[in-house]
């Protein structure tokens, strides 16, 4: 008996929850996702994005990109498997230095720090990527991205 208190607390007390705020509530939960899920889902898109590139394979893509975002990236890929080519990244350091967007759409600048494979060397680059999340099949996706000018710059 003494088990079914808390549950009947929980009921009690979201039956007097007034209609429109638990509607907020579930609304906000689906239209921003927290901040430790935009993070995960920046981070592993970063390591999708880097290895579809080394690989001239696109299927790493399909779990972390959606619309124009996964488009354009594919397109990058095939270009990159065309000419047998490859972009090779070793990552050093990344860091998120953003997140906002609006309802629905929120956004996180991550940066990165890594050495790309120039000629038979390797070279240190220090970029910012934006991108931009979009709820697809029930799951936040990226649907838009871009590396940012220096100008743009978060600090």
């Amino acid at each position: 008996m003494k088990a079914l208190f808390p549950l009947f607390v929980l009921l009690v007390a979201t039956a007097c929850r007034p209609p429109l705020a638990t509607a907020a509530a579930v609304a906000a939960e689906v239209m921003t996702p927290a901040p430790a899920l935009l993070s995960a889902v920046v981070m592993h898109a970063d390591d999708a994005r880097r290895e579809a590139l080394a690989t001239a394979d696109p299927k790493p893509l399909d779990l972390y990109f959606g619309g124009r975002s996964l488009l354009s990236l594919r397109l990058q890929v095939a270009g990159l498997a065309t000419r047998g080519l490859r972009r090779v990244e070793r990552l050093l350091s990344r860091r998120l230095v953003h997140q906002g967007g609006a309802p629905g759409q929120p956004e996180a600048v991550l940066e990165v720090r890594a050495q790309v494979q120039a000629g038979g060397g390797w070279a240190t680059v220090l970029r910012q990527w934006r991108v931009q999340l979009g709820r697809q099949g029930g799951a936040w996706l990226v649907t838009d991205d871009q590396d940012l000018p220096p100008v743009a710059w978060w600090r």
